[in-house]
């Protein structure tokens, strides 16, 4: 059995880990805390870069983006930390506040100097900073639960070539607190705006033990006990390690409506007391997934085999909600033909919601990735499953199949860039997650330490499921809401603990303690016991991105858990197939195995939305004609499901009218 500690299981050190880099500061403890995790994790802070108010005689200008309270100060950190500080005037203003940040958006007007959105004063200041620090490869920033604050900073980084770092990303508040404690952090509080804190909360350090006790009664109110809301805002004036601290003249300001500042009107600095601390890093696994990989019994990795079948080169069926086995052919790429097809539906790649890409070798994944940007890019693009596959048909090296959705559902996603102590930041141009109808497809989670991005060979199973995890509980997924999955595998060897990590963390009654990261903390005490462990079909193929020997790809939905839905699940025997059905509302999906070499038949074909078929070597002389229902095929090495390997493996998803569930 694999008896590794928690201890055992830490992060290894990034090699990008040494890359120079721009820490934003606001004066406020989560920036400074920021900069302690990048020095900790080894990243070299060569400027400090801050903005402040065009009209410097104000105090607060409201914005959106930057806290500008205290923004005299900001000169002395320059001093204290020997490092260069560039600051810029806030001349834009919150033209563009939707949650994700678009520069083209004609809300952004990027190119107006006269009227342009504030976060283009921060990408101006960065672009210069560049110029004479052109070894700079990334910024961090101290967001916590802030998408607004974050996908700014992601969308500066990503049109600089630049790395975002969000060590505080979801991090529990009340935790944060604490450690900066442990760190010495000495944060005034400078503003506050919040029922159930008034002036005499002014001058106060949030991180006393004293303080954080009280900011805890904000949680009655619905509050952040960080700040995450803007209930109040802080200034840094001392840290463990710092040979210097800020000793300020202050007045304080009554600005209406329950709002006080405390304006720093003179400041010098004063000797101070060296404490070297390190801050506290989260544990790679939450104590949920710890027990499930010290259970896992140790695996002997097989020799590689490969059949020298081919399949035969399927049939491109598009439909409403699919587009499937687009290839290289009559001079244009998969790609070209994907955007021909979606114009001819007057659709475009906004409409896409979930890509599956199958390479004939890992070594075509960074061109591959090249030529998917070009094209299926932008604002919260589609979610993803990449993999390699060693049956293609001949001369086709890559087969592209998307779904889509119509354009009138309500889209929400989850596109995070940044790297963090969180969950793996996406490796290529899509999404961690796209919802829409209530079903949320979440892209292919393989076992990445979030921070350094590198595989943990150890146990990299269970964290690719925690990562899955993670990412669903940020899209509201609770644990009764997952529908079901595809395991890949690169080796047979691995399915035993594949399907045994997803069995034990569902039909685990344990909440999820032990954790450090908040929407986990903020999980629902219903949601702790699953009756039914959801279906989970494992396939064998090539090879996975960065290396991975396991990736998950789920699908869940949002609405399980309420009193209008509950998911209903059975399972089913036949003689020439094993599946299991889970059904809510309208919506109805299959996982399952057949055991025929034809192509599996399913009922309501006309209600089919897509099918995703699995096919082994075994089967590939009977791909031949049409097909009753849209299908991706996807040639895999072996199919499991349940204890039992199959010829196909297969998901199907069906939409019913509510006449149709009415009657059945």
């Amino acid at each position: 059995m694999l008896k590794q500690l928690a201890k055992l299981a830490a992060p290894h050190s990034s090699p990008l880990a040494s890359m120079e880099t721009i820490c934003l500061v606001s004066g406020g403890k989560d920036s400074f805390f920021s900069y302690l995790h990048c020095k900790s994790n080894g990243y070299r802070i060569v400027a400090l870069a801050n903005l402040y108010p065009a009209q410097q005689h104000h105090e607060d200008v409201n914005s959106f983006m930057y806290q500008t309270v205290g923004h005299t100060i900001l000169p002395q950190y320059s001093t204290i930390l020997n490092t260069p500080l560039y600051r810029a005037p806030i001349n834009g203003s919150s033209i563009n506040q939707e949650l994700s940040y678009d520069p083209k958006s004609d809300k952004s007007n990027h190119n107006n100097d006269n009227a342009h959105d504030e976060t283009e004063d921060l990408y101006r200041l960065i672009k210069e900073i560049l110029h004479k620090h052109p070894n700079v490869k990334a910024v961090s920033s101290g967001a916590i639960l802030s998408s607004y604050q974050r996908t700014r900073v992601e969308s500066i980084c990503s049109r600089l070539g630049l790395i975002s770092l969000a060590w505080l990303w979801q991090r529990s508040q009340s935790h944060l607190l604490e450690e900066m404690s442990r760190v010495q952090l000495d944060a005034r509080i400078v503003k506050v705006a919040s029922l159930g804190l008034d002036q005499d909360w002014l001058g106060e350090n949030v991180t006393s033990p004293i303080i954080r006790q009280k900011l805890e009664k904000l949680k009655k109110w619905g509050g952040n006990v960080a700040g995450e809301g803007g209930e109040y805002e802080t200034i840094v004036v001392g840290c463990g390690e710092w040979d210097k601290k800020i000793e300020m003249q202050t007045q304080v300001l009554n600005e209406g409506a329950g709002v006080f500042l405390l304006q720093a009107t003179s400041s010098e600095l004063v000797d101070d007391q060296v404490v070297e601390v390190q801050p506290y890093k989260p544990k790679l696994l939450d104590d949920e997934f710890q027990s499930i990989f010290e259970s896992l019994p140790a695996v002997e990795r097989s020799d590689k085999t490969v059949s020298t079948e081919t399949m035969q080169r399927p049939e491109t069926t598009p439909n409403n909600d699919l587009i499937a086995n687009l290839y290289a052919q009559d001079g244009k790429d998969a790609f070209d033909q994907l955007q021909d097809l979606l114009q001819s539906r007057n659709q475009t790649t906004r409409n896409i919601t979930g890509t599956l890409v199958l390479l004939r070798s890992m070594d075509l994944f960074a061109s591959m990735n090249a030529r998917y940007k070009q094209v299926i890019s932008g604002i919260n693009p589609p979610s993803r499953v990449c993999v390699a596959v060693d049956y293609l048909p001949k001369d086709v090296d890559i087969l592209l199949s998307v779904t889509t959705n119509d354009t009138e559902c309500e889209r929400k996603a989850l596109h995070v860039q940044s790297r963090s102590y969180w969950a793996p930041a996406n490796v290529g141009p899509y999404s961690q997650a796209i919802a829409v109808d209530g079903v949320v497809h979440i892209a292919g989670m393989i076992g990445l330490i979030p921070e350094t991005m590198q595989i943990w060979k150890e146990g990299e199973g269970v964290l690719a499921l925690q990562n899955m995890v993670r990412v669903g509980r940020e899209m509201s997924v609770k644990k009764k809401g997952w529908l079901g999955g595809v395991g890949y595998v690169v080796d047979e060897k691995l399915v035993e603990n594949t399907v045994k990590t997803w069995n034990d963390w569902f039909q685990s009654e344990s909440q999820p303690s032990g954790t450090e990261f908040e929407r986990a903390q903020n999980h629902d005490e219903d949601d702790e016991y699953v009756s039914t462990t959801p279906p989970l079909l494992v396939v064998q193929v090539a090879a996975l991105p960065i290396s991975a020997s396991v990736e998950y790809a789920c699908l869940g939905s949002t609405l399980i858990g309420g009193p209008e839905h509950e998911l209903e699940f059975s399972h089913d025997e036949y003689s020439d197939k094993n599946q299991t059905t889970v059904m809510f509302g309208q919506h109805e999906f299959a996982w399952g195995i057949s055991f025929v070499k034809e192509m599996p038949n399913f009922k309501d074909s006309s209600l089919i939305i897509n099918v995703t078929l699995y096919a082994t070597p075994d089967t590939f002389t009977h791909h031949k004609g049409t097909t009753q229902y849209p299908v991706t095929i996807v040639p895999v090495t072996q199919v499991w499901y349940k204890g039992r390997t199959g010829l196909y493996g297969y998901m199907v998803r069906w939409r019913h009218l509510p006449s149709d569930r009415s009657s059945q």
